[in-house]
């Protein structure tokens, strides 16, 4: 298993990744799996994003709103950390278009509920 490794640079990963965390990528021997993080170049820059769709293969950061069209794909990001747990979350946040109010959704009916036992 051939391995590099990297310096992370930004945020757009954020809370998966950190910027200036020291990250191992394996080089691609197999396609991605949802919910994985890849390295890739588009338009002459190096991104580090999580695959939301497999067909056509799509990429967005976990803190960004624009998707990406990888075509040369480098490798699947390795982590000490478990990014299995990540996979799934994320992959979830992605079905909802935004994250923050998707969570004010969640608060404002878990009040309401809560609220509402009180009276």
């Amino acid at each position: 298993m051939n391995k590099f490794e990297l310096f992370l640079q930004g945020d757009s990963m954020w809370p998966t990744l950190k910027d200036g965390q020291r990250i191992q990528c394996i080089f691609l021997e197999k396609d991605p799996e949802l919910g994985d993080i890849i390295f890739f170049k588009e338009n002459d820059e190096y991104i580090i994003h999580r695959v939301i769709n497999l067909s056509p293969l799509i990429t967005k950061g976990d803190r960004t709103y624009n998707y990406e069209f990888p075509s040369q794909i480098f490798g699947i990001v390795h982590s000490e950390n478990s990014f299995k747990r990540t996979k799934a979350y994320f992959s979830k946040l992605m079905l909802v278009k935004n994250p923050i109010r998707y969570f004010a959704l969640v608060l404002l009916v878990f009040l309401a509920i809560t609220t509402r036992n009180r009276i």
